[in-house]
């Protein structure tokens, strides 16, 4: 649900820039009536719509990418510390704070996976979506295997079928991000996925100080409210470390953040004066997207 209006939005973009264009042409006349023959062709997508396309992509995968990081990082060790402060002591007894930590493993997979299949959806002929349909079944079938294992042999309950959907989820967006390369790859566009991957810097930020939160797990000195400030503190200076590892993209970020809102100014004014001088001055959502375009 905190990902849909984004890949909503993102299939919208991506099935406007990439799907191929259809041109009419007038071929002639016919003997009988005299009137011109049209023919309708089908274009492939523009190299600037395609550029257009792959960046977009790749920056919402390279958001992604840094948030997934943050989250199995973070989350695990803090996530039942949380439960406990919020719900009580009655909900990790139960180990429910084990499985909401296991759970931070999978939100960042089921995110790469809801913008990676927006871009399968937007551009999939029917014979595609057919072969994925498919593998859908092949990928449940690994599920239950695992689901099996997890729960049926090695008694993992709750957190087993956690990592079982992890499974699944990681293999769809396998397959995703293969179709995305043949996409372009078709089209003779180099897509660079590594550039989509957080920095060496950023990543080593998080393989320690996920090992430093999962040293720290008791709660003495402070108990529990003492540990979540600490923990808060470690959190702080990773992010830190991370836009500094990370400073061109997040600039990047703040760029189109400024030119997004310029064009929600734009489009609200455009709008105010079209309804002052009457239709044909284009809707918000038109200018928007030209102003995207045309970055």
């Amino acid at each position: 649900m905190l990902f849909q209006p984004l890949e909503d939005t993102s299939r919208n973009l991506f099935a406007k820039l990439c799907n191929p264009t259809q041109s009419t042409d007038a071929s002639g006349t016919t003997k009988s009536d005299s009137r011109t023959k049209v023919t309708s062709t089908s274009a492939p997508p523009s190299p600037s719509n395609l550029a257009q396309a792959a960046h977009f992509l790749l920056t919402l995968l390279k958001f992604y990418s840094l948030l997934s990081l943050a989250a199995w990082s973070l989350g695990p060790p803090i996530a039942p510390h949380l439960l406990t402060l919020i719900a009580g002591s009655r909900w990790t007894s139960t180990g429910a704070g084990e499985v909401l930590a296991t759970y931070c493993y999978y939100i960042p997979l089921l995110a790469l996976n809801g913008v990676t299949e927006a871009f399968v959806a937007a551009t999939a002929s029917t014979a595609e979506l057919r072969t994925q349909s498919g593998l859908m079944a092949l990928w449940f079938g690994a599920f239950a295997i695992v689901a099996w294992l997890l729960l049926g042999v090695w008694q993992m309950g709750a957190e087993g079928l956690v990592w079982a959907n992890c499974v699944n989820m990681a293999l769809r967006v396998m397959w995703n991000l293969s179709f995305v390369r043949g996409f372009f790859a078709k089209y003779g566009a180099d897509l660079k996925l590594r550039s989509a991957l957080p920095e060496l810097t950023s990543v080593a930020a998080a393989v320690g100080v996920g090992a430093i939160l999962r040293a720290r797990t008791g709660q003495a000195d402070g108990g529990l409210i003492g540990h979540l400030v600490r923990s808060g503190a470690v959190a702080v200076v990773f992010v830190a470390i991370l836009a500094i590892s990370e400073r061109r993209f997040v600039l990047e970020l703040m760029s189109m953040a400024r030119g997004l809102a310029g064009s929600k100014e734009e489009a609200k004014n455009s709008a105010t004066k079209g309804g002052q001088d009457g239709p044909g001055s284009g809707s918000e959502k038109d200018l928007v997207l030209e102003r995207s375009k045309d970055r």
